[in-house]
């Protein structure tokens, strides 16, 4: 009987507490603060998404303009098929002239302008990925981060 009791007063204050809500909440761990390396290294990786950013958007927008650009000669091929006189050579040359922009800008986009907005977006991506797992949602100290924004070096991007 005497194990049965000390069980009881045991667990007994546990459970009036969980009754009652009065049970003690358990002790948050707050994550250390980042080194002034792994500070340095996050505000370079901000440098480097925001360069990113940029280039991104210089290559998404020039994208774009080449996408409108063949769309805009594929209509003008349609209007100069439909109004073309069979007999007319200028009206000829004017549509296969109008053609062979169509696939050299098809080309374009394939060989140079896809390929090169999709690195861009590639690096954008893996510079993001590197600042959400080593930065994102740590604790900085501000003087930290002023001191090092002073006088940041981060490495050339590639």
């Amino acid at each position: 009987m005497q194990p049965l009791r000390s069980v009881i007063a045991l667990l007994l204050p546990a459970l009036v507490g969980t009754l009652f809500g009065a049970a003690p909440a358990p002790a948050q761990q707050v994550a250390p603060a980042l080194s002034t390396e792994e500070v340095h290294t996050c505000l370079c990786l901000e440098e480097a998404m925001a360069a990113q950013r940029e280039e991104m958007d210089l290559r998404g927008s020039i994208l774009k303009e080449r996408e409108n650009e063949l769309e805009r000669i594929g209509m003008d091929i349609e209007v100069s098929r439909a109004a073309m006189n069979p007999e007319d050579a200028q009206a000829i040359a004017d549509l296969k002239a109008l053609i062979d922009r169509q696939q050299a800008l098809r080309q374009l986009l394939r060989r140079d302008i896809q390929p090169s907005y999709q690195d861009a977006v590639g690096a954008f991506n893996a510079s993001a990925s590197a600042y959400n797992e080593h930065c994102a949602g740590k604790r900085l100290y501000k003087p930290q981060v002023e001191k090092l924004q002073g006088n940041l070096q981060c490495p050339a991007l590639p």
